[in-house]
Parts: structure tokens; C-alpha cells; sequence
């Protein structure tokens, strides 16, 4: 009786060793930029006429709301710096275009999850090396660049204060 419940045993435990595994990825470039509104740190939805991304053609969000950006990282380098252009309301109500910048730095690990998952690439220790608002309007809220599969989500990685 031991001998057949020790093969079930071992059965049980040969089995699941080789049963793969879920390959669930966190790893993204997309840096999240959160805007908040200064007086309850509520979200706030601004009108973007485009965002730009150095050492790419590309624009981003033109003519779009948002109240957060996704925004990419360049791999090949270890600094991105993201223009953002958008409109502003002044005390009177009259529409202000704003330009803004945000220069952050990062270091990039790879990753090897398993065999059957292969290597990823993640950035880590993002720093904010220069901005155009001031100290008390933008804050780093999480340095690793993260993607939770499993509700969408992305790590909530800088705010803003408006």
C-alpha cells in the first residue's frame, strides 16, 4: 500500500515539474505621466496639440484629451527628453499654449523569466534629470517601468501638479 501511494506521489510530483508555466511579462518602455489638479490631486484631462519624443519623428497624442500619457522610453539610449504641448486655462478663461519638457534617465536589465519565455528587457531607476516645471509641480512616484497584464495597468511612474 505505501509503495503505491509513494508511485502516486511521485507521479504527482514528476508531472508537475514539466507543466510550463504562465509567461506573464511586466516589462514595457511606456513611461505613465499622471496630471493632477494641484488644490485635490484629482485627475485633470488637458488638450494636448502633440507630444514629441527625441531622437524620433514621432508625435504622440496630437489633438488629443488626456489626463495620463503613455509615453516611450528610447532603448538605444539611456536619457529620453518628451515635449509637451498643450493648452492651458488662465484666470480669465482665455486658452494659453503651453510648452513643457521632461528629461528622464534610466538603466535597462535583461531579464531571462524562463526558457520558454525567453530574455526582456527592463528599465529601471528612472530619474528625472531636467523638466521645465518646478520642484513642487512634478514629483517621480515609481522608478521601474511596469506592466500589469493581468488588469492593464501601468505603474503610475510620474505626476504632475496643475
Amino acid at each position: 500500500m505505501i509503495r503505491y501511494l509513494f508511485i502516486l506521489l511521485f507521479s504527482a510530483l514528476a508531472t508537475g515539474c514539466f507543466n510550463q508555466g504562465d509567461c506573464l511579462i511586466t516589462a514595457t518602455n511606456l513611461m505613465q505621466v499622471k496630471f493632477l489638479k494641484k488644490s485635490d490631486r484629482s485627475s485633470l484631462k488637458l488638450k494636448f496639440s502633440s507630444v514629441t519624443i527625441s531622437g524620433t519623428a514621432t508625435v504622440k497624442y496630437e489633438n488629443e484629451e488626456a489626463s495620463s500619457l503613455l509615453l516611450p522610453v528610447n532603448p538605444g539610449e539611456g536619457t529620453t527628453t518628451f515635449t509637451l504641448n498643450y493648452d492651458s486655462i488662465a484666470a480669465d478663461n482665455s486658452i494659453i499654449p503651453v510648452t513643457s519638457m521632461i528629461k528622464v534617465s534610466y538603466s535597462q536589465k535583461s531579464k531571462i523569466l524562463s526558457v520558454d519565455c525567453g530574455a526582456f528587457t527592463y528599465f529601471t531607476e528612472l530619474a528625472i534629470l531636467d523638466t521645465s516645471y518646478n520642484e513642487s509641480q512634478i514629483r517621480l512616484n515609481a522608478s521601474e517601468l511596469l506592466h500589469d497584464v493581468s488588469t492593464n495597468a501601468y505603474a503610475n511612474n510620474i505626476e504632475v501638479l496643475l
